[in-house]
């Protein structure tokens, strides 16, 4: 066996065009010792021809000088920013009412002088009266009070209590003057209070003062007539100041017959009070307010005064619910009427017969304004409620409240 290559087995001889495989140095030399190993042409060695590339020289264009653009730097202007005040939102304007009314306070009680002799007390003086008109928002609630009269007595009257209606006050009636001639001792007669309208003086020697009125709302009371046998004076109206005392009242009837107990105008007559349109006659016949003299309705009218030592004559109250003054002593004299704001008659004390000051009447309030507003939301203290042509009203007799 022999090697041919890198193969283990018989003989492969080489051949001379060729032999594959692997041969070791042995064959190699046997093959070259037999001429028997192959030619080998060795492939001519290719030089290669290096062309070499040419230089390239670039051509530098250079780039134009670009002027830089300046642009500025913008500082902006900060605007403040704005402080919102909201604006508040306005309450609607609420329509307002045209309201009319009359406001009649309580009127003043007459004056006596009972726990002396042959004394005379003055007429109670009428409540203050207002009457106007007045614009009040929708929905306002108002209160309003009825002023009561003030309440009879043997001495000085007592003065009437306030009405009032929203922002309007109308001031209580002043009380009578009293006191008078002492068992022939003394003529120490009193003033009237000041009021709504004053009461008048009680029987004197002339000496005292009667009340005053309020400026827009009512008049003073009347003077005394003397000493000798006369009256006191009368009470102060919202038309009128109060009559003066007769000076000779013991013997008025020899001077033109009986005295007239009617009649407007004569001594110690109270005052006459002032009429209004807001209700009818009828209306006022009706729900009990005023005093109705022919076709007028009035209110606040004064007490009269005494007529002490006349059995006679007699001062009646003004127009307007004022009590007529007592006369022969002075115990039939009357009380201001209810819902006028009427003075009360005065009284006296003569032969025995002996009376106190009459009660002042209590006052009113009415309220008016046009149908085309609706009605009262609300009310309390039981107002009528009524209508005069185009209007709606409401008349209060007592204490309350209206709301428009």
């Amino acid at each position: 066996m022999r090697i041919n290559g890198s193969i283990i087995g018989k003989a492969n001889l080489p051949a001379l065009s060729g032999g594959s495989g692997v041969w070791n140095l042995i064959d190699v030399y046997v093959g070259q010792d037999e001429n028997i190993w192959p030619t080998f042409t060795p492939t001519p060695s290719i030089t290669p021809t290096y062309t070499p590339t040419p230089t390239v020289t670039p051509t530098y264009t250079p780039t134009s000088t670009v002027t830089p653009t300046y642009t500025p730097t913008h500082t902006p202007t900060v605007t403040p920013s704005i402080t919102f005040t909201p604006t508040n939102t306005p309450t609607p304007t609420l329509p307002v009412v045209p309201v009319s009314y009359l406001v009649v306070a309580g009127g003043g009680s007459g004056g006596s002088g009972n726990t002396y002799s042959y004394s005379a007390g003055g007429g109670g003086g009428a409540g203050g009266l207002l009457q106007s008109s007045i614009n009040i928002s929708s929905g306002t609630n108002c209160t309003v009070t009825v002023g009561g009269g003030g309440s009879g007595t043997n001495t000085v009257g007592n003065n009437g209590s306030n009405s009032v209606f929203y922002t309007i006050t109308a001031y209580g009636g002043g009380g009578g003057g009293g006191y008078g001639y002492d068992n022939g001792a003394n003529c120490a007669g009193g003033n009237g209070n000041s009021g709504g309208s004053g009461g008048g003086c009680g029987r004197d020697a002339g000496s005292s003062t009667p009340g005053s009125g309020t400026s827009g709302q009512g008049n003073p009371g009347g003077y005394s007539g003397g000493c000798g046998c006369n009256s006191a004076g009368g009470g102060g109206g919202a038309g009128i100041s109060g009559y003066s005392g007769y000076y000779d009242a013991c013997s008025y009837g020899s001077y033109g017959g009986a005295y007239p107990g009617s009649a407007q105008g004569y001594p110690a007559q109270g005052g006459y009070g002032a009429t209004t349109s807001l209700i009818t006659t009828s209306q006022a016949s009706t729900y009990g307010v005023g005093q109705v003299v022919s076709s007028s309705v009035y209110f606040a009218g004064g007490g009269g005064g005494c007529f002490e030592y006349n059995s006679t004559g007699q001062a009646v109250g003004g127009y307007g619910g004022g009590g007529n003054g007592g006369n022969n002593g002075g115990n039939n004299n009357s009380a201001g009427s209810s819902y006028t704001g009427g003075g009360g008659g005065g009284g006296g004390n003569n032969y025995g017969n002996s009376g106190n000051g009459q009660n002042g009447g209590s006052g009113c309030i009415i309220i008016s304004y046009p149908n085309t507003y609706r009605a009262a939301i609300a009310t309390t203290g039981s107002p009528s409620v009524t209508t005069n042509g185009s209007n709606r009203v409401y008349i209060f007799k007592g204490s309350g409240s209206i709301q428009f």
